[in-house]
């Protein structure tokens, strides 16, 4: 039975300096990226970002959710890891 793959956008990594923030976007560092970028075993991509119980999305993410959402893929917000397996579990069938 094939199993998900799940891989984490590290876009935070872009912006310590003027020197990394330009060698990141020069290799694909796009602002509002989701976090994580899921694959189910069904085939389904979804994009997740994880927030605290009081985080709000940002400009760039939330304009990365439109783009996103208007290519036809989900684009979820989760607050818990439990909230995380649940999405999972019931997107993955």
């Amino acid at each position: 039975e094939p199993r998900g793959l799940m891989f984490s956008v590290p876009n935070e990594l872009g912006g310590k300096n003027a020197i990394s923030t330009a060698l990141s976007k020069s290799t694909g560092l796009m602002s509002g990226v989701s976090d994580t970028i899921v694959i189910l075993p069904n085939g389904r991509l979804i994009f997740v970002e994880f927030k605290t119980s009081k985080g709000v999305q940002s400009k760039s993410q939330k304009e990365f959710e439109k783009r996103v959402t208007a290519h036809g893929y989900d684009y979820y917000i989760v607050r818990s890891f439990e909230e995380f397996k649940e999405l999972i579990k019931e997107k993955g069938k």
